[in-house]
């Protein structure tokens, strides 16, 4: 997933720095992986062994055991952290770790999703519950600011980790000549899985509408790319 390659990017820098004691509790983790010996950091599996009838169990009797909170409290016993560092949907995916027994011995920093305005105040009370956050994007650090004030600790905008010896940027006019693009068209991208919460026929409803009123110049140089499953 998307929130995987950011957290493996963040892992691994943390770990070159040695500066720190790095402990990953992986999501996507059967505690039987093998793969497990060859991290060079310590890892808690979230998703019990195939063979751990009891553990499965437990696991499938709760619906946020698969983000983490079955194990949270036995990985805090264990490792003892300093510092709980998550990035995702935290205003669901997350919320066990403002409830835990041992919160007030960690400091928590999240990295919420935030592309809306306004955020329901369920979610804004959790912002404010964190010691510090950070956004993807200016627009949400803004959101933030105008809905939580200073009641929030918000450290700045961290974007989205890439392995930068794989993703360059690349010069646009080149790759609009090799793919036959004209160079004055406007093109609006969205990229996400094909499911409800993502807004797609609101988004197509507002591109239309976006295309009724814009002059026609411009109405007629802009384009909607969407990069999705069917």
């Amino acid at each position: 997933t998307g929130y995987s390659i950011i957290g493996f990017e963040l892992l691994k820098r943390l770990h070159e720095s040695q500066k720190y004691e790095i402990a990953e509790m992986a999501v996507y983790c059967k505690a039987d992986d093998i793969r497990i010996n060859y991290v060079p950091w310590k890892v808690y599996p979230v998703i019990p062994a195939d063979s751990d009838e009891a553990g499965r169990a437990q696991y499938e009797s709760r619906p946020d055991a698969k983000f983490g909170s079955m194990i949270f409290e036995q990985t805090c016993l264990d490792f003892k952290p300093d510092i709980v560092i998550d990035f995702r949907d935290v205003q669901w995916m997350a919320t066990y770790q403002l409830t835990s027994p041992f919160r007030e011995f960690y400091s928590l920093l999240w990295m919420p999703t935030i592309d809306a305005n306004p955020q329901t105040d369920d979610w804004l009370n959790q912002y404010v519950m964190t010691d510090s956050l950070l956004t993807y994007t200016h627009f949400a650090k803004t959101v933030l600011e105008n809905s939580c004030g200073k009641t929030a600790n918000i450290l700045g905008v961290a974007s989205p980790g890439i392995d930068i010896n794989e993703m360059k940027p690349l010069d646009k006019s080149e790759i609009r000549k090799k793919y036959g693009l004209p160079e004055d068209i406007n093109i609006v991208g969205m990229v996400a899985r094909n499911q409800l919460r993502k807004l797609y026929p609101d988004l197509f409803c507002m591109f239309r509408e976006f295309l009724n009123e814009a002059p026609k110049e411009l109405a007629e140089k802009t384009f909607l790319h969407i990069h999705t499953g069917y």
